[in-house]
């Protein structure tokens, strides 16, 4: 089984609230975000949790 996973980005300008969401399912599935890559996410794999993910622009 792979520790890591990549997911695409909608694009934070256009559609943070929905990559927002989506990562928030990744996590209840045990893959929790663990860098920005090239027009995406990459994503590891741990325990399933409920978290809600955020961004700060400062």
């Amino acid at each position: 089984m792979r520790r890591t996973n990549y997911m695409m980005s909608g694009g934070l300008a256009f559609g943070e609230k929905r990559d927002l969401e989506k990562l928030k399912l990744k996590a209840k599935q045990g893959w929790h975000l663990k860098n920005l890559a090239f027009a995406g996410y990459r994503l590891e794999k741990s325990t399933q949790e409920d978290l809600q993910y955020s961004i700060d622009y400062r």
